[in-house]
């Protein structure tokens, strides 16, 4: 600064005045530069700290997804063992075969139902700072599409499917003497078989909850 002021002090001494506009036109460039330097410096800081932390949320998304994965593993075994057991109910309903004390435990597999919780905290936090913040477009439309349309349409199913478990309950004090999710030893009795086999709203119930758990088991498989 000492060093341009005594410049201009020497211009205006000498009545240089076309030096002096130059000089002064040429110090305002020099400052008009310096700034737009130093506005590009900081532009390029932000974009650093902006990919920083889509790589940030993008990681934590990735942590997410693993959890969901080992989740709907589970959820699909589960739901598949499920589907075993209603079917065989389902099957010896239409028989005249005797009941035996081995139909219990499938009874009471047929009542259960498998929850799928979302880890959706990293998606969470990227809508929170914007989903611009993930540069690669194909994988923002990915990661979007995933929590926006595929995740609530396979939890819509998931809600049908216990809907149709509700409907099923709802006949169950007719026709058993407790429900048993948990116990090994063999609990869930039909009080009477001829009359569990002779009611067509129980059989169209379960039917209906063995054909959409189906469709549930299709949709993980889809969703995986």
């Amino acid at each position: 600064m000492k060093f341009f002021r005594r410049f201009r002090r020497g211009f205006l001494k000498t009545n240089e005045l076309k030096k002096y506009f130059i000089y002064a036109i040429g110090e305002i460039i020099l400052v008009v530069i310096g700034i737009l330097i130093a506005l590009q410096i900081n532009t390029w800081n932000e974009k650093r700290k902006a990919v920083a932390l889509g790589n940030e949320m993008v990681l934590e998304i990735q942590s997410g997804l693993e959890s969901d994965l080992s989740e709907l593993d589970r959820f699909f075994l589960m739901q598949q063992k499920v589907l075993n057991s209603q079917v065989i109910v389902s099957e010896w309903l239409k028989t005249s075969t005797p009941y035996h004390d081995s139909l219990s435990q499938h009874f009471s597999l047929t009542y259960l139902t498998t929850d799928f919780t979302i880890n959706n905290a990293g998606y969470e936090t990227l809508k929170k700072f914007g989903l611009r913040r993930i540069d690669n477009t194909p994988l923002r439309t990915a990661i979007a599409d995933l929590y926006e349309i595929k995740y609530p349409s396979f939890i819509k199913f998931s809600d049908i499917y216990q809907n149709f478990l509700d409907e099923l309950l709802a006949n169950n004090a007719r026709h058993f003497n407790e429900l048993n999710y948990f116990s090994r030893r063999s609990m869930m009795h039909p009080l009477d078989v001829a009359k569990l086999r002779a009611d067509a709203a129980y059989s169209y119930h379960l039917n209906t909850l063995k054909r959409f758990n189906q469709l549930l088991i299709y949709q993980s498989s889809l969703l995986k």
